[in-house]
């Protein structure tokens, strides 16, 4: 039944609409479509199970004693959870693997037609979102309101949800598949463990200069803590456009660049946790205006990190495609 119907749409797709086909939209829609009804069912059954465990603790609280319920209800909950998650990973991969035997290949190789970033983005947002709507379905269904407010999940545990588990991990995988397309995944581990040494290293210098200076103040020392990482990461940032935006060739100058991919999602991420401090210090000198932003930090984080990074990448990653078809 499922070929039957998919078959037609998948030849309509290849035909008409190539990018589409290349980025395999049809096989994510039909992956969310089953990790929706798998969500349902998951949560259908953990209320049922949720009913069970409370039916056993008010007839026999010696078996099942209230608190050993509360406990165990949050074990299943947690192990569900856990369950649901790892679905939508495994959506995400069987979507990424259709992708790889896609690609437009009709052409040369230097002229191949690989997804965008924003096309494996959407994708990948759209299998998140179903997988954060089956998460949020089950704390609804099995999870225990720790407030007692009537009202569970509240707006601030469903917008982080959707950022956690929808939002930024789109953002990853989408950077981390492109980086696949174009070469391989040993380079796109490989280029992403540098990147993140890299980070490593340089938070490790701007720890550092606390013992540098110690006759300055604990503001002092955080101002150029917050500044060196700014700046640094601002650095990286115009430096990798700049090298992108190159009229010659080099290996090198692709190395960088592709280095530089998975380096934007920590450059951003550092300049944006700069900015968090800087709104956090003005807050507390007693500007009411940045007192809302510290208090929602995390989400304004994830969203803006996402929403920056996407187009950051998927800016770089065209700058770099028109980086390797030009002479060395």
């Amino acid at each position: 039944m499922i070929q039957r119907f998919h078959r037609p749409v998948a030849t309509w797709l290849s035909t008409n609409h190539p990018v589409l086909w290349v980025a395999r939209a049809d096989v994510a829609v039909l992956l969310a479509v089953i990790l929706a009804l798998l969500g349902i069912a998951i949560a259908w059954a953990g209320a049922l199970a949720k009913q069970m465990i409370f039916r056993l603790a008010n007839q026999m609280p010696d078996l099942v004693p209230p608190e050993g319920a509360v406990v165990l209800l949050n074990t299943f909950h947690t192990v569900l959870t856990i369950v649901v998650a790892g679905l939508g990973a495994i959506a995400a991969v069987i979507w990424f693997a259709t992708v790889t035997k896609s690609i437009y290949k009709a052409v040369a190789p230097r002229m191949r037609m690989y997804p965008r970033v924003i096309d494996l983005f959407a994708a990948l947002l759209l299998i998140g979102g179903v997988t954060a709507t089956a998460i949020l379905l089950l704390d609804w269904a099995v999870g225990i309101d720790p407030d007692q407010t009537g009202f569970w999940p509240d707006a601030t545990t469903t917008a982080t949800k959707y950022l956690a588990y929808a939002i930024e991990p789109a953002v990853v995988l989408a950077t981390i598949f492109a980086i696949i397309l174009r070469w391989s995944l040993g380079v796109a581990l490989a280029l992403t463990t540098v990147a993140a040494i890299i980070a490593l290293f340089v938070l490790w210098i701007a720890v550092s200069i606390e013992s540098v200076v110690p006759g300055a103040s604990a503001a002092k020392r955080d101002t150029l803590t917050t500044s060196f990482m700014a700046s640094v990461s601002i650095i990286w940032v115009l430096g990798a456009f700049w090298v992108a935006q190159s009229r010659r060739s080099s290996r090198a100058k692709n190395l960088f660049v592709a280095l530089s991919v998975p380096m934007l999602i920590l450059a951003v991420g550092g300049i944006e946790g700069c900015v968090i401090v800087l709104l956090d210090h003005l807050a507390r000198l007693g500007h009411v205006a940045f007192s809302s932003s510290t208090t929602y930090a995390a989400q304004l984080f994830f969203a803006v990190h996402a929403a920056i990074t996407v187009l950051l990448v998927h800016w770089l990653c065209i700058r770099w495609a028109k980086l390797s078809m030009r002479p060395g």
